[in-house]
């Protein structure tokens, strides 16, 4: 018999199904009891609740529907085989092999026509999967179709459109090519197992649990079931009225008619908005259940709905759901029950998100971390901010949290590897690939290399100019011509030449070292090289066309080639090779062993290992962070909902264009988005005290508003109806909009509805100014180079960092992995610093024959063309010189104590002497020495001059007297030489800023430095544009530039100038 005991609410499912299993506990204690439920989160929460319940929770076997039906089959019609020819895994194969021997045929021309413009095997499989994926959906929710095809009967395209015949034509053909001791699948064991099933084969107990919908041809079997054993169905039901009309406007009429003229008035006005719009998939599991009633026959099915739970709670979420529960309207003043919140982006919804969980807990000391489930629509896309900025460092409060739902690949770096593996044939292996799987900690323990040195490796491929492929071969099989520069080949090539060869060799075998590689570092690059080269012999085996027995050997040799499997992160090797060998399985027991390529097979592995998710982490006592799905109506005290964004939720699927239930849509047939729309309501009814609910409201690039989802604004719509107040009255109560960073100062202003829990950034916004900050303790630098004081004033910040010990690898610009196909103001310095050393000289050829040699320049017909280019610029600026010519070029080794001229420094160890050291190229000439410095290859930059006036400077204190010549697009310039104290008391204004910069960060560069110079004004449109990627905006900006901007330039702005004779 079937029992329907229905609530709307879990806890007295629980209480029912509690006692029940006490009475009708089995006398054998090996006898095992069968709970159905929806997924594992329901599983591991009702083990739970049973525990505390009846005290221990054991023997009792908790099964998804799908399983425990199978396992019955297998019981009653052993005939059925273990893994059925028809099983999605075996049936796309058995199709591709089948289209490919006759896709020529008439009835599968359309078919034939898709393949003509999408040719070759991996197009014939993708194919195969989608019409896999169509019969796979009919044999759930359309048996009595493929019944029919099976038996010829092909009448149903006469309705439905002859257009798709070729689908009856293709099942039946797929049944004719397997054994008939062989044919069995969903559809006819389900016909075959209500005929045969009898008592034995099934418990004496059985109990649903928690299972708001499920397909048609699963509930008939239950209905079969229950006709030799005791079938428990515990539902929430959640309206205690008729409500599975609702939903659908056609049938009010029908409505209107069944019910008495007094009655239809209250009726409709009672219906609740919320339950008609959100309510759908729901109606149509009570239809389902009302036809079971009916094709019965017999009063087998019990409706027990007496166990009704009225939510006495006098706060805006406990009417909401009473109404839904009681199809009502009433009215209640809004309050915090209920609460929305508007970020910009994932990051600040959870930092949002823990706020205002701590001050649940607070505000409410009976909550517990446990009382709280957060459920978003992409687990992917928030999962790895929720493990770092949920328990930020440096913060006091720990939240435990259990994060549930995610692939493994995202989890488990082993399967990170296998997925970029499976991926390499068709991968440009460029330098981003390759050091994602160097971050893989088994890779790098098979290869010998540590952590640290990753730094170091990615110095040498920028240094090396690699880009993406693995030679010339592969860029051609890319469609990119030979160029011989830019792949790993050109990358060892150089590094092996830098070993052997100095850097001022020249070119060898058409390449040049050059990269900077001592002795003691040989075994790390001939450990890379090994990986490098490990890699290419992996992508050269995946060419080609092989067996799919041939490829399986060919992906385990390359996984035992590339990971280390005694490694802590390879301890899912085994349950990988046990993947990849049942896939195997089910191509061969699909007859399929034609020779395809590697992608074909490869590309079905990884969508099957990147499925696989961990769902096993509900934890008692933690905030449980999942989808929608697993924990949906489970009820919490408090539950939070995050990413209801438009574009996130309700779930907009493509369905396939021959799928032929669209053309004839039945009740129970799956629709995402109404079962969307239905997980919604769900989660609205499981929260007990309150309701969070967040989305992504404004752009972060553009600040643009974006709209919630439409179940958002269904849902403020109710909220309007039963608080009447007016939509823009409601949202300014409900709705809080956070800024944009965590530390804004309105959450800590007393006046303000936000708030934070974050003590870090609680003095930040009380400090008035920039310039009243507490200077950091920090070691004075007595030892100085003049390029280090010449890169603090190129970016007095990175000097800031690197002085406070951050890694020089967190500066590293390594962002790109396409080649080049012009020089980026930076590499075209880097050309001209190069040619500004020979330039007057020596010939300036072997210069650019280095750089092109090298990989500086882009290949062929660009970098051709670079070349004459540069050499015509400097040539030109050559001849600008010619007064001077001939130079001779000099060395000048020198070491200065530089006094401090700081007054006011509140370090006292920086009234020592600095000693600057360093050593700089200049020019005799027959009118005196000169240090000169191109900059013609840009518009003028301010940082050339100040580089070029510190290093006269430099110079001239050193009793070297010189002039400065700056050669710019414009023109010459020319600054005078210094006597050694003007020289000196530059230098000490410099070094003394220098000094102050190791305390504070300065906002300031020497573009703006100029502007303030020069214009006596500038915007804070300037001050950002120029500085606030890196630095963000700095309060007070104008009066801290302006304190320093002079002493930041010296005299640059005025000793130079223009039409001065040489």
């Amino acid at each position: 018999m079937l029992h329907l005991l229905s609530s709307n609410s879990q806890d007295v499912l629980v209480a029912q199904l509690s006692q029940i299993l006490k009475i009708q506990a089995p006398a054998d204690p090996f006898i095992g009891t069968s709970v159905l439920v929806q997924s594992d989160g329901m599983a591991n929460w009702l083990k739970l609740q049973l525990a505390n319940k009846l005290g221990q929770c054991s023997h009792i076997d908790f099964l998804m529907p799908s399983n425990f039906l199978w396992n019955c089959y297998r019981k009653t019609l052993p005939e059925v085989p273990e893994r059925s020819p028809f099983s999605r895994e075996q049936l796309r194969w058995r199709v591709a092999q089948y289209l490919a021997e006759h896709i020529n045929e008439q009835a599968y021309q359309p078919l034939a026509d898709y393949l003509q413009q999408n040719p070759g095997d991996l197009a014939e499989v993708q194919l195969a999967e989608a019409i896999t994926d169509i019969f796979d959906h009919y044999l759930m929710y359309r048996p009595d179709w493929l019944l029919a095809w099976e038996g010829g009967d092909f009448t149903l395209f006469d309705q439905l459109g002859a257009d798709l015949r070729w689908q009856g034509v293709l099942w039946e053909a797929l049944n004719r090519r397997i054994p008939p001791e062989l044919r069995w699948h969903r559809a006819n064991i389900a016909e075959a197992f209500i005929n045969k099933v009898s008592a034995d084969d099934l418990p004496k107990q059985l109990y649903v649990f928690g299972i708001s919908n499920m397909p048609p041809i699963m509930l008939h079997q239950l209905n079969a079931i229950s006709k030799h054993c005791e079938v428990y169905l515990f539902w929430q039901n959640p309206c205690s009225e008729f409500w599975q009309e609702l939903a659908n406007p056609g049938s009010r009429a029908a409505i209107t008619e069944a019910l008495e003229q007094e009655f239809r008035e209250d009726y409709f006005q009672s219906n609740n908005t919320l339950l008609t719009n959100l309510g759908q998939h729901g109606r149509d599991f009570v239809h389902q259940l009302i036809e079971l009633d009916i094709f019965g026959g017999q009063n087998d099915i019990h409706f027990n709905l007496d166990q009704k739970v009225d939510l006495g709670r006098d706060t805006l979420l406990a009417h909401i759901q009473h109404d839904v529960l009681s199809l009502q309207r009433t009215q209640h003043a809004y309050d915090a029950s209920i609460q929305f919140a508007t970020s910009y982006s994932p990051a600040r919804e959870i930092q949002a998100l823990r706020d205002y969980v701590l001050q649940q807990l607070e505000t409410t000391p009976s909550l517990t971390p446990g009382d709280f489930v957060v459920m978003v629509p992409n687990i992917e896309a928030y999962a790895p901010f929720f493990a770092t900025l949920f328990n930020p460092v440096g913060t006091d409060t720990y939240l435990p949290i259990a994060i549930s739902d995610r692939a493994e690949v995202s989890e488990q770096p082993i399967y990170q590897a296998i997925e970029q593996l499976l991926g390499l044939s068709q991968s440009r292996a460029t330098r981003s690939d390759i050091f994602n799987l160097l971050e893989i900690a088994a890779i790098r323990a098979k290869f010998s290399i540590d952590e640290a040195q990753l730094g170091q490796l990615r110095d040498w491929c920028r240094e090396a100019n690699v880009f993406w492929g693995f030679n010339d071969a592969h860029w051609q099989l890319n469609g990119n011509p030979a160029t011989g520069r830019y792949h790993w080949e050109f990358a060892i090539e150089r590094w092996i030449q830098s070993l052997v060869f100095a850097d001022t060799a020249p070119p060898f075998n058409n390449s040049v070292g050059g990269v900077r590689i001592s002795g003691t570092q040989t075994e790390l690059l001939s450990n890379f090289i090994a990986f490098i080269d490990t890699l290419k012999g992996i992508f050269d085996i995946q060419q080609g066309e092989k067996s799919p027995a041939e490829w399986q050997q060919v992906i385990i040799d390359a996984i035992s080639q590339l990971i280390d499997g005694d490694h802590d992160d390879a301890e899912y090797l085994p349950q990988i090779y046990r993947r990849i060998d049942d896939y195997f399985q089910s191509i061969s027991q699909a007859e399929f062993s034609r020779c395809v390529s590697f992608p074909t097979v490869s590309q079905p592995l990884l969508s099957e290992l990147t499925s696989v998710r961990n769902s096993q982490r509900f934890a008692a006592g933690r905030i449980n962070i999942c989808t929608f799905l697993p924990m949906r109506s489970i009820p919490f005290r408090v539950v939070c909902m995050l990413g209801m964004g438009s574009e996130q939720i309700p779930r907009r699927v493509e369905a396939q264009q021959f799928d032929l239930s669209l053309r004839q849509p039945r009740i129970g047939d799956r629709h995402p988005t109404r079962e969307d729309r239905y997980l919604f309501l769900e989660g609205i009814l499981a929260a007990e005290d309150a309701l969070y609910i967040s989305w992504i409201g404004r752009s972060i690039k553009t600040n643009e508003e974006q709209p919630p989802s439409i179940l958002v604004s269904e849902l403020l719509d109710t909220l309007v109806d039963t608080t009447k107040l007016p939509r823009k009255e409601l949202e300014a109560l409900a709705i809080q909009h956070h800024p944009l960073q965590s530390f804004n100062p309105s959450y800590y202003s007393p006046a303000s509805p936000l708030f934070s829990y974050d003590a870090r950034w609680l003095l930040a916004p009380a400090t008035a100014h920039y310039l009243d900050a507490e200077p950091i303790t920090t070691i004075s630098q007595t030892d100085l180079n003049i390029q280090e004081l010449v890169a603090f004033y190129k970016d007095p910040l990175t000097t800031f960092l690197k002085h406070l010990g951050v890694s020089k690898h967190f500066f590293a610009k390594d962002t790109t992995d396409d080649e080049r196909f012009a020089l980026s103001n930076l590499e075209r310095w880097s050309l001209y610093q190069a040619l500004n050393e020979v330039a007057l000289s020596d010939d300036i050829e072997p210069v650019l024959r280095h750089f092109e040699l090298s990989g500086e320049s882009p290949a062929a017909a660009l970098g051709n063309n670079l070349s004459a280019d540069v050499a015509q610029s400097f040539n030109e600026s050559i001849r600008e010189l010619k007064p001077l010519l001939p130079l001779q070029r000099h060395q000048a080794t020198r070491r200065l104590a530089i006094p401090s001229v700081s007054d006011s420094s509140s370090d006292e160890s920086i009234a020592t002497p600095t000693t600057l050291s360093g050593t700089l190229p200049y020019y005799s000439s027959s009118r005196g020495n000169l240090v000169i410095q191109f900059a013609n290859h840009s518009a003028t930059n301010p940082k050339y001059p100040l580089q070029l006036r510190i290093h006269q400077a430099f110079l001239c204190a050193s009793k070297l007297n010189c002039r400065a010549i700056l050669v710019e697009k414009t023109g010459i310039k020319v600054a005078p030489a210094m006597s050694e104290k003007e020289a000196t008391a530059l230098l000490c204004q410099w070094i003394d800023l220098y000094h102050y910069g190791l305390t504070l960060p300065i906002p300031l560069d020497a573009k703006v430095a100029t502007k303030v110079v020069s214009e006596k004004r500038v915007t804070e449109e300037d001050f950002e544009n120029e500085l606030g990627d890196r630095l963000g905006q700095f309060r007070d900006w104008q009066d801290c530039i302006t304190l320093h901007a002079e002493t930041f330039l010296g005299d640059v702005n005025s000793c130079f100038e223009k039409d001065v004779e040489l």
